[in-house]
């Protein structure tokens, strides 16, 4: 079943029914020949329907994004992984590779681990749609992070809500986005929104980084003061621009690319 692609309705119908007659067998093939795995399971399917209890692949373990990187990097690493195209139709495509997107990744999963975020750790993303929000949700599922995405045109209360019921370590945000025409101001919106969430007393410790440098100019912001953080600077130097790190006197962190 190697490189598997239904070809016409009998080819549909031949698969379906072994589908149904040895199920088992069928998502074993399907498990070995697509998928990479870091401990192969104990068993393919359990299952009592009187409890109902069901479980596929018990004891079997893997990290989904080298399934959706890894696995594709000796044989299409130069291919495109992400098309991009920006709000400006003046402004070229990305075309982000899979070499690219998957250094791009770790790079970022390494910031997510430097500033403490952990395995079952709830992080906010509150990003317009650019490549830097599937960067961030993959990095997230990368360390085992539980990534919380939230449409970026919710307003301050929506998210604040959305912060305090995943109970969030990180936010992680730009300093805006386009719309058409229209600017928002999402850095704006994430400063309100802390301000209601529990998150603002300092012992939960909570951060926030700003990813993605959206605009030509810098949106206001709050009072805040300077840490040099040079192992940090190491860590997140995506795109190889310079990066200021500013913390907020609530022990929150803003990472600004420039």
């Amino acid at each position: 079943m190697s490189n598997y692609h239904i070809k016409h309705l009998e080819e549909y119908y031949q698969v379906y029914r072994k589908s149904i007659r040895e199920p088992e067998s069928f998502w074993e093939e399907i498990a070995e020949e697509h998928f990479l795995w870091r401990k192969k399971w104990d068993s393919v399917l359990d299952w009592d329907f009187s409890t109902p209890e069901i479980s596929w692949f018990k004891g079997a373990k893997l990290n989904i994004t080298e399934n959706c990187i890894d696995r594709h990097l000796t044989t299409r690493g130069d291919k495109t992984a992400i098309l991009f195209e920006p709000n400006n139709p003046d402004e070229g495509a990305q075309h982000i590779s899979y070499n690219e997107l998957h250094k791009r990744v770790n790079k970022f999963a390494n910031v997510l681990k430097e500033q403490g975020i952990k395995k079952g750790d709830r992080v906010c993303i509150y990003l317009p749609m650019i490549p830097e929000l599937a960067i961030s949700v993959l990095a997230c599922a990368r360390i085992g992070a539980i990534h919380s995405v939230v449409f970026a045109g919710f307003s301050s209360t929506a998210l604040a809500t959305r912060i305090n019921d995943s109970d969030c370590k990180m936010v992680i945000t730009s300093d805006g986005s386009y719309r058409g025409a229209k600017t928002i101001d999402l850095k704006g919106i994430v400063d309100e929104a802390l301000e209601a969430t529990y998150c603002s007393i300092p012992r939960y410790n909570f951060k926030m980084i700003f990813l993605a440098f959206n605009f030509r100019f810098i949106m206001p912001t709050k009072s805040f003061r300077t840490a040099n953080i040079q192992s940090f600077f190491t860590l997140a130097n995506i795109k190889n621009k310079k990066i200021i790190a500013q913390c907020y006197l609530l022990e929150r962190l803003l990472i600004q690319y420039l």
